[in-house]
């Protein structure tokens, strides 16, 4: 017989999906006091605005919602003086763009910097706005950067092809400009940083499945597809380059990481050699103990290819909404110390912003120190007298019969594990069964 499908509304926590958004830029207006939402334009932006354009370059980002905490959760210090949401995976009108860009920047004002995902609408309605302002303010200094880190996409030379698209790289341009406009960088010298930024940025995402958009129509499927994993999918559900069975993540990470080192062109490269920040950003819907399986395997193929991270970063960025995937990013440091440094630094900077400071960081000192400790650690010694306590009462006649009751009743424990495991699904949260089974098969 064909699997059945019954079609049924995403299920979301909201009134309605024609407000889900400004419901959530509300709610994320009560959480911060520094920030100001425009609610007819969705444009958060710092509530000093003011004073900070006139102290430094600004920066302004956006794109379609459905990225959360991506953008409106990084404006703030160290990061966005402002960003406009479209609906759920659209990109913002132009004019709601040039709301939130005309509060950033004046003739007068050392400039400002737009920071845009590659994508059609991103591209069109950004640039739209950036040839708007600077009609409208004559003298503003405006530039705009855009992010295209999915090296995942492949290059097909032909008309249909839109290149590579901006992924969770982008979070890295949000803090890495951020940091250095706080210290003061000219508007000349923030449009070149960040554009080598964009240049040595690669990501590439994997995931379990598609994302539920709210109020879209989805279909529950009986059966399982064989093809588990996909390689290579945008963060609006675009198709991948790859689909295979589940792998183990020693694999999967090995298959990503080998990907990425094909990228050709530009200043991205993770060869021999290479210095680069690691992020490893959670999709929306993959648990903390699945990030740090990642996390690890991640850190071990690049320590296996002398690859040298100088900070890695694992969090919840910019996501897909409930996508249940990971991607991983690499960002290449520049060749030039002082360079590298300002970088690496303006990552490091404080700030106030719960949608960063979530995120957990380590730089090089921190995992030199660990790898130090795990190459000095002494196995754990097992009680020798116990060992031995344990051998003679085997051995002893007298308690054959009652090893042999044991070693029998683990036996049928073990069949039974199935069982098990689904009464408890129906009475409690389903790990008795492989519990048991650890002790029947640790007794064994």
């Amino acid at each position: 017989m064909p699997p059945t499908r019954e079609t049924k509304m995403t299920p979301h926590f909201m009134n309605s999906p024609e407000t889900i958004v400004i419901d959530s830029l509300e709610g994320l207006e009560y959480m911060n006091n520094n920030v100001t939402l425009i609610p007819e334009y969705k444009v958060l932006y710092r509530s000093d605005i003011d004073l900070l354009k006139r102290r430094q370059v600004t920066l302004v980002s956006g794109g379609g919602a459905g990225h959360e905490p991506s953008h409106a959760g990084f404006v703030g210090p160290g990061m966005l003086s402002a960003a406009i949401s479209g609906n759920t995976f659209a990109s913002p009108s132009t004019q709601q763009i040039f709301r939130g860009l005309s509060l950033c920047v004046s003739a007068d004002t050392p400039g400002c910097l737009l920071i845009v995902k590659r994508y059609t609408g991103d591209m069109l309605n950004f640039g739209f706005a950036l040839e708007m302002a600077r009609a409208k303010i004559p003298g503003a200094r405006i530039a705009l950067v855009a992010v295209d880190d999915d090296v995942g996409a492949e290059e097909a030379e032909s008309d249909e092809s839109v290149g590579r698209r901006g992924l969770a790289g982008t979070v890295l341009m949000h803090k890495i400009l951020g940091g250095l406009a706080d210290k003061g960088y000219s508007f000349e010298d923030m449009e070149k940083q960040g554009r080598l930024v964009a240049s040595s940025l690669g990501t590439i995402g994997v995931s379990l499945n598609r994302c539920l958009v709210p109020a879209s129509q989805y279909e529950e499927k009986e059966e399982k597809t064989e093809n588990a994993i996909e390689f290579g999918l945008g963060i609006h559900n675009e198709p991948g380059y790859q689909k295979l069975p589940l792998l183990q993540c020693k694999e999967l990470v090995g298959r990503v990481m080998t990907k990425m080192q094909e990228a050709k062109g530009r200043e991205f490269s993770i060869n021999n050699g290479s210095k680069v920040v690691l992020f490893i950003n959670n999709l929306g819907g993959t648990s903390k103990l699945e990030e740090g399986v990642v996390v690890k395997e991640a850190l071990e193929w690049m320590d296996s290819k002398a690859i040298q991270v100088e900070m890695v970063i694992c969090g919840t960025m910019m996501t897909s909404l409930n996508m249940h995937g990971i991607s991983v990013t690499c960002l290449t440091l520049p060749r030039d110390e002082s360079a590298s440094q300002a970088w690496l630094d303006a990552l490091a900077s404080p700030t106030s912003l719960p949608s960063w400071n979530g995120a957990s960081i380590a730089t090089a000192h921190d995992l030199k120190r660990l790898k130090d400790a795990r190459a000095n650690r002494k196995p754990l010694q097992e009680d020798e007298s116990s060992r031995e306590r344990i051998a003679k009462a085997i051995k002893d006649p007298s308690s054959s019969y009652v090893c042999y009751i044991i070693t029998q009743g683990c036996k049928h424990l073990l069949q039974s594990i199935p069982d098990i495991t689904r009464y408890d699904e129906i009475a409690g949260d389903g790990d008795c069964g492989h519990t048991m089974e650890s002790a029947a098969k640790g007794i064994l």
